[in-house]
């Protein structure tokens, strides 16, 4: 069974093939000679140049960051001056607060074991004067 488009194809060919044809060839003496070769005009800074500069531009970074490294490094000794400097204010502090608690504990003690014979409020209740326990103070 042959299709139209099939039998024009056939038809196509047999023409074009009956048609008389011309090689395409150069000139008598050639082709004039033409530059092949690339010349790219430079555009930008060179190599060295960027090379140069980025290593500037890095160069003046660790520069920033060692001035504010040393910035940094006084406010931090600044700071640690001011609270050695109130260490002993605040520690004062505490020192009274702990009399004062103290004193309060060892009363309430002696209130509540009056009625006990022999016993001293305030003393430790450990038998070996060897270990010194810290009194609690906190509340909680």
């Amino acid at each position: 069974r042959k299709t139209k488009v099939g039998h024009l194809q056939k038809q196509f060919l047999a023409k074009m093939s009956a048609l008389p044809y011309k090689q395409d060839m150069p000139p008598k003496g050639g082709y004039p000679s033409f530059r092949f070769n690339r010349h790219i005009p430079n555009r930008g800074p060179s190599g060295v140049a960027l090379f140069a500069g980025f290593g500037l531009m890095m160069a003046f970074g660790f520069y920033e960051v060692g001035q504010r490294n040393i910035k940094h490094r006084n406010l931090k000794a600044e700071k640690l001056a001011a609270r050695t400097a109130l260490l002993p204010v605040l520690q004062a502090e505490e020192d009274a607060r702990f009399v004062t608690e103290m004193k309060s504990k060892v009363s309430k003690e002696a209130q509540l074991m009056k009625s006990v014979s022999g016993w001293t409020a305030g003393e430790s209740v450990y038998n070996n004067k060897k270990i010194w326990v810290p009194p609690v103070t906190s509340r909680f």
